[in-house]
């Protein structure tokens, strides 16, 4: 945001989970935040007219289309340098991202999301933050989503402060990742094992 003038907010996750709850939430962020853009970068948004049915949600939803960035894919190395343009990212709801939560942590950008409505796949963005020691970047439900958006936006030094810091840490540790899920496996051996009476 310094170095533009402008806030910039991301979504990089499949269009299918973009739904009309997610983009009521960016358009009202973005009427909270004059001056942001909103970039979202996936596929099938090379397509000009999934794009522009993307547009006509957005604006339906109250969203302003001309701060509404589209990108379809890139390659590879392109497409993790586009993180570097963006403040933060937003999470779809109910079903978050996974590895697109990761790539941005690895490229060293934090995401705000929802804790999960039920299900494991809606608590897949609260799992990756917590691990990483982002627990602060977990929205209550979509009201405090939107709050939340608006408050990291009005603190530019501790968003530099955590792009500075931000890693995968204990996500990208092969080693103690296998290890705890071999022991885990173990846990529920032994459980089933007390359970049946060793049967």
């Amino acid at each position: 945001m310094l170095r533009q003038g402008h806030v910039t907010l991301g979504c990089f996750n499949n269009l299918a989970k973009i739904n009309d709850e997610v983009l009521a939430a960016w358009a009202a962020i973005l009427n909270r935040l004059p001056d942001a853009r909103l970039l979202l970068k996936t596929a099938v948004l090379r397509e000009a007219a999934t794009a522009e049915k993307l547009r006509a949600r957005f604006a339906a939803a109250g969203g302003d289309v001309a701060r509404l960035d589209l990108e379809g894919h890139s390659p590879r190395a392109d497409y993790f340098a586009r993180y570097a343009m963006v403040d933060f990212m937003l999470d779809p709801f109910p079903f978050p991202g996974g590895t697109t939560t990761a790539e941005a942590i690895h490229a060293g950008v934090p995401t705000l999301t929802q804790r999960g409505r039920g299900g494991m796949i809606s608590r897949n963005g609260e799992t990756l933050l917590s691990t990483v020691g982002l627990a602060d970047w977990i929205a209550s439900g979509t009201a405090n989503y939107i709050e939340k958006s608006v408050a990291f936006t009005q603190d530019a030094a501790g968003l530099a402060a955590i792009l500075a810091r931000l890693s995968l840490g204990p996500l990208g540790d092969a080693g103690a990742y296998a290890r705890g899920l071999e022991a885990a496996w173990r846990r529920i051996w032994r459980d089933w094992c007390a359970r049946h009476g060793g049967r």
